[in-house]
Formats: structure tokens, sequence, C-alpha cells
């Protein structure tokens, strides 16, 4: 049996995600400058964003018993390759790069269901403006490009 607490609590993650999926949606809408763009991106939960696809979902950070779910936005910038598709000396160049790259903008790489190369950054809904969305969205997938362009050979250390 579901009590009143778990209804309220419920009813207002609800409420919190349609709010985040018009933030992203305004947010499509001023990268893109399209209201026909915007609501096929919104849609998809993606934006081409300088020729790579971008993906913002609501997704909240779990912190378990110790403190409530804090809502936010996860942004996904898809690399242009597969890690199998690499040399090692290129792969190995591109993590030399993102270790610091990763800690100073709070991101993380992954990998999506075809075995391709994500960026991904969470950022906490409180903080988040239309404008600020869009501007991380965009910094996100510059910063995976970034990355995505180290040299081989490179060790990834500043000189």
């Amino acid at each position: 049996m579901i009590s009143d607490g778990e209804t309220a609590t419920a009813d207002s993650q609800e409420t919190q995600e349609t709010l985040l999926r018009k933030l992203r949606h305004d947010a499509f809408r001023l990268l893109s400058g399209s209201a026909e763009e915007a609501r096929h991106a919104s849609g998809d939960g993606m934006l081409l964003v300088d020729g790579a696809l971008v993906a913002v979902s609501p997704r909240a950070r779990r912190h378990g018993a110790v403190a409530p779910d804090e809502p936010g936005m996860m942004i996904t910038a898809e690399a242009g390759y597969r890690l199998e598709s690499e040399t090692l000396s290129r792969v190995r160049a591109s993590l030399a790069l993102a270790g610091e790259l990763l800690v100073r903008f709070g991101a993380s790489i992954g990998s999506n269901a075809q075995g391709g190369i994500t960026l991904n950054r969470w950022l906490a809904a409180r903080h988040l403006t239309v404008d600020r969305l869009a501007a991380e969205i965009t910094a996100t997938r510059q910063l995976q490009r970034l990355i995505e362009s180290a040299p081989e050979g490179s060790d990834g250390a500043a000189r």
C-alpha cells in the first residue's frame, strides 16, 4: 500500500521531471534556433551539436539512505569512434588528456550500447537555467571533442 507521503513524493518527482523536460526543450530551442527542431530533439532527448549527438535527460543523483535523491540533468556527448576501432596509442593519448579535464569539469567517460565512447556530466537542477543548460550542453560537446582530438602518441601532459 502506498502512503500519502509516498504519493506526495512521487507527484513531486513527476513535477520536477516535467520542469526539467521543459528546461531541456527550451535549451534545445535556444541552441537550434528552431521550434520544430527543438520539438523533435526534445522527443528524442538528443540534439546534434557541432556534428555529434548530445543526449540530455533528467536524472536524479542517488544518495541512498543518507539523503534524498537530488534532481538534475545528465548530459552525454558521443565520440565519433569506438574503442575497438582505435589504436592503443590513440586511446592512451585520449585517456591521458581526459584525466585532468574530467576532474576539472566533473565529467566521466562511459560507453553507449553500440560500444561508442561517451563523455557524461551530471548537473544539479537547482543551478540550471535555460541559458546555463544550453551553455553546458555546448561545453560538454567541446570537452568531448577536445579529448577525442588528443594527438596520437601524446602523453596528455601539459608542456
